[in-house]
């Protein structure tokens, strides 16, 4: 199959498709690695947050200006360290505060 093709099989797929996917494989992979030590005696769980800067192409994704000549959008995920899954994850606009 042509990378193209799949290009624009995955153009024309409503986005839930991968968010719901998503789920599904983290609900999976949760009990799995929930009792995995993390060399921590905690009677809690233990939360990681992580910020990570996106950048975008201008001309394509204008409302989320960043800079002059550039675009980006802010990731935060929340990771609960036991088996690294995500909890809560948010997509903002870069150079904002939620």
């Amino acid at each position: 199959m042509a990378r193209s093709t799949l290009a624009d099989a995955n153009e024309a797929r409503d986005w839930r498709i991968y968010a719901d996917f998503a789920q599904v494989l983290i609900a999976i992979a949760r009990p799995l690695y929930a009792s995995d030590p993390i060399d921590v005696d905690l009677d809690q769980s233990l939360y990681a947050l992580d910020s990570t800067t996106i950048d975008l192409c201008l001309s394509l994704f204008p409302w989320a200006k960043f800079r002059e000549h550039k675009s980006a959008v802010k990731m935060h995920t929340l990771l609960d360290l036991h088996g690294n899954t995500p909890r809560l994850s948010a997509l903002l606009k870069a150079g904002c505060m939620p």
